[in-house]
């Protein structure tokens, strides 16, 4: 059994566009090879706009998150990018877990 704790914890978010529509699909995460929707959409919905740009408002949350025992950042998130495909716009984004150099930490 591979020991875990050493390896970086890579997560990627997607949401896709169709700008014919101007219709956004729902944020997905990435689960082995498969694009799974987010379940616990509360959080990056807004009131005025629904689902649209719902990506970043969740980038903006994963790069705010802390570790509970620490005051340490949890998440370096990259940037947004899109790519046009057809129709619809791809956009993507890539966090990866924070390795700090204190054994233990996180």
């Amino acid at each position: 059994m591979a020991n875990q704790a050493n390896q970086q914890q890579v997560v990627e978010f997607r949401q896709t566009l169709n700008t014919y529509t101007k219709q956004w699909c729902i944020p997905k995460k990435k689960q082995g090879n498969k694009w799974v929707p987010i379940n616990n959409l509360k959080h990056i919905v807004s009131k005025q706009t629904g689902i649209s740009h719902a990506l970043w408002r969740l980038k903006g949350l994963m790069a705010t998150l802390k570790c509970t025992t620490h005051s340490l950042l949890v998440w370096d998130c990259s940037k947004i990018t899109g790519t046009k495909k057809g129709i619809y716009t791809i956009y993507h984004f890539t966090c990866k877990r924070f390795k700090h150099s204190i054994s233990g930490v996180l």
